[in-house]
């Protein structure tokens, strides 16, 4: 039975790791395109993660990001889709106060959503971000907290 548990834990933790290495890949993406497609992914996989560690709240958050990627990638070619993508910030800040607790990982879960709200609104109106370097910084702190968030909350992920 324990060898089953650490297997499992062990499994958890190797999805984790996957998922949050591919949403750190996506701020090195030279296009915008491939990061917001890449980060998607990652944000699905992390989801999962999160979902398997018993904490719905946040893996609810990392959908809501895999929502304003594919949406932020439709606003590219649709502008009038951003009414679609306006919904999607209201939706991570409602769950990102729902999950919190007062917690170190639940002050870093705030930031990190801050950051990476930003970050995936520059990835769609280039014109406020002519410069990737700033983009790829705020993905890549927010992946970074993320991480943190992940570590503080009991998930070994790395």
């Amino acid at each position: 039975m324990i060898e089953n548990d650490l297997l499992l834990f062990l499994f958890i933790q190797l999805v984790g790791f996957c998922g949050y290495s591919l949403y750190v890949a996506s701020s090195f993406q030279k296009s915008r395109f491939m990061l917001l497609v890449i980060e998607a992914a990652g944000c699905g996989v992390v989801a999962l993660h999160w979902l398997m560690m018993n904490m719905e709240i946040i893996a609810w958050m990392n959908l809501v990001y895999v929502y304003l990627s594919v949406v932020s990638l439709a606003v590219v070619k649709y502008p009038k889709a951003r009414i679609f993508l306006a919904l999607s910030i209201p939706m991570i800040f409602v769950l990102t106060a729902a999950s919190w607790e007062g917690s170190v990982s639940g002050m870093i879960a705030i930031i990190a959503t801050g950051l990476g709200v930003v970050a995936t609104l520059l990835a769609v109106f280039s014109k406020f971000c002519a410069d990737m370097f700033k983009l790829r910084a705020l993905s890549l702190i927010s992946s970074g907290l993320w991480v943190a968030c992940g570590l503080f909350a009991g998930s070994l992920s790395l």
